[in-house]
């Protein structure tokens, strides 16, 4: 096989898009399997799709607010090519470039920026969180650098800067991840590599599907499924590895895992609680 390609089924490092898996842009509506019939020796292909639905499903939208130092990340930005720990940090770096003061002042001025659209008159920007990365996100249209330093002022200075948008949340399809993890052995290969090896593994296990992956996830790479009914499963998953192909489960695990501890936090929200977490609406939509 060839090299596996970078992917990025695991959140990244940094508060950028970037850094989102982008596991709703898998679609498993639409499973090529190619299958193998011994008696005839010959290949059939065919398509197939999740019984339970797509691997992720929107959540809707609900208006929430939110203070400016609970947004983990920032959508669009002309820095998102660097590296930056929290929010707080990018903001810290700009207002340092800038020279800005670090005072009730500082933060006016970074917050009358013209292209922060998070408050004021051309309010147009919202949240988003995609439940297993666990991040509330704002997506802008731009103002990254202005907004964050707003963030890392408000946080210094302790004062309150409320921020109110739809927030659009997704989630795995848990049902549709079970089924996924249970029928097959996901595995990262390289696009140049997807013909041959689909079908070595149909004529070793009886079938093999293939879910093409776009950019967002990996550049030129696709997702082969051996089935794990097979009788020889085991053997075929060992002789795929050795060739260089990439296991997916357990970043699949994972990601339903963070989703599934998110989730457990917004269930332990109290009346008590403050934090978006804590909002009643964002309970309901979440739970």
């Amino acid at each position: 096989m060839a090299p596996t390609p970078r992917s990025r089924f695991v959140r990244g490092e940094g508060i950028f898009f970037e850094s989102v898996a982008r596991l709703d842009a898998i679609d498993l509506c639409s499973i090529d399997v190619l299958r193998y019939h011994t008696g005839t020796n010959r290949f059939r292909p065919t398509s197939i799709a999740s019984p339970h639905g797509p691997l992720t499903r929107s959540f809707g939208s609900t208006e929430i607010e939110v203070d400016i130092t609970e947004i983990e990340g920032i959508s669009a930005s002309k820095s998102s090519d660097r590296y930056f720990e929290s929010v707080r940090a990018f903001g810290q770096d700009f207002a340092d470039y800038l020279g800005t003061a670090v005072d009730p002042a500082g933060l006016a001025k970074m917050l009358k920026h013209g292209e922060i659209r998070i408050i004021g008159e051309r309010r147009s920007d919202s949240f988003s969180l995609r439940l297993w990365d666990a991040r509330l996100f704002l997506a802008n249209d731009g103002g990254s650098h202005h907004f964050a330093a707003a963030a890392y002022i408000a946080g210094d200075i302790g004062a309150a800067v409320r921020l109110r948008a739809p927030l659009t949340a997704h989630g795995l399809n848990e049902a549709s991840v079970a089924w996924l993890l249970q029928s097959y052995a996901p595995y990262l290969v390289g696009q140049s590599s997807v013909a041959n090896a689909k079908a070595a593994i149909a004529q070793l296990a009886g079938e093999c599907g293939v879910i093409d992956l776009p950019g967002c996830l990996a550049e030129g790479a696709a997702m082969l499924l051996v089935p794990t009914s097979a009788r020889d499963s085991r053997e075929v998953c060992c002789l795929v590895e050795q060739q260089g192909a990439q296991p997916l489960r357990q970043w699949m695990e994972a990601s339903l895992n963070r989703q599934r501890q998110l989730r457990s936090r917004v269930a332990a929200q109290t009346s008590r609680d403050t934090g978006y977490l804590a909002v009643p609406a964002v309970r309901r939509m979440l739970a």
